[in-house]
């Protein structure tokens, strides 16, 4: 969740029009934390929309060396997508 966050919100805020919003939310029970994340956006295009939850998938231009925690961001997402 460390890397998760931060790479969600900035990949947000990179992609929003110049007045759009992102709003967080969160809440826990004893045994679950749920976080919501909603923004005004246009969308993800199909093509890519297609292909988000590929390891390693990107559309910087400038493409990193990948790290070790890569893997374990798109299990937590792919998890957190089929709500298990």
């Amino acid at each position: 969740m460390l890397q998760l966050f931060p790479n969600l919100i900035g990949n947000v805020i990179e992609a929003l029009p110049r007045k759009g919003t992102l709003q967080m939310r969160a809440r826990c029970t004893d045994v679950e934390a749920h976080v919501l994340f909603a923004d005004n956006g246009h969308g993800i295009r199909r093509d890519i929309r297609l292909r988000i939850f590929e390891l390693f998938f990107t559309r910087a231009r400038r493409v990193l060396q990948p790290r070790a925690d890569h893997s374990m961001q798109n299990r937590t997402v792919h998890v957190w997508r089929n709500g298990r």
